[in-house]
């Protein structure tokens, strides 16, 4: 009887806690191994992120609503604690070097941000006419090559996305 009743308790405690919350993504357009995704996260905000992916690696660029951009470098090699930051160099092509110091590092990820307009607008601009993006350590040292192999057109609709409208999700509006 007291093993049944701990169960009821549980299954109780599982109802109580409500349906688990999940981003919807929406694929607005492809090209080449690109793709442009409207997201909605679990709190109802919506933005566009332009993603490149390989076998077992990706790279995504997002504007975000106060004027910055997210870069973001994911890789299942990589294991990052929680909290962790590093200094990364980030090249396209054989145009000047950037440094980032801070880069966050979570999980799979390597998370850039660019908090200039107008430096987010020229590297979106040298993403759209390059062909390959390389992630390096602080010294310099290759991390990851990333293609950007039909760049030009997902950032092209990457940046008319802010304009474009929210997908309905509501069949009976």
């Amino acid at each position: 009887m007291k093993l049944f009743k701990v169960g009821v308790i549980g299954l109780l405690a599982n109802l109580a806690s409500g349906p688990a919350l999940a981003e919807r993504t929406d694929i607005l357009f492809q090209a080449g191994n690109w793709t442009v995704e409207g997201v909605t996260t679990d709190y109802g905000a919506y933005f566009c992120q332009a993603t490149v992916r390989g076998p077992d690696d990706s790279f995504s660029i997002r504007p975000l609503a106060d004027t910055t951009v997210r870069l973001q470098f994911l890789s299942e090699a990589w294991e990052f604690g929680e909290g962790d930051v590093a200094n990364v160099q980030v090249q396209i092509d054989r145009k000047p070097t950037r440094t980032f110091a801070g880069a966050t590092l979570l999980q799979n990820s390597v998370f850039v941000d660019l908090l200039d307009l107008g430096a987010s607008e020229d590297f979106a601009r040298e993403i759209a006419l390059g062909t390959t993006i390389n992630l390096r350590t602080q010294a310099g040292v290759d991390v990851r090559t990333y293609s950007l192999s039909g760049s030009a057109a997902a950032m092209r609709f990457l940046a008319a996305c802010d304009a474009a409208a929210i997908p309905d999700r509501n069949p009976f509006d």
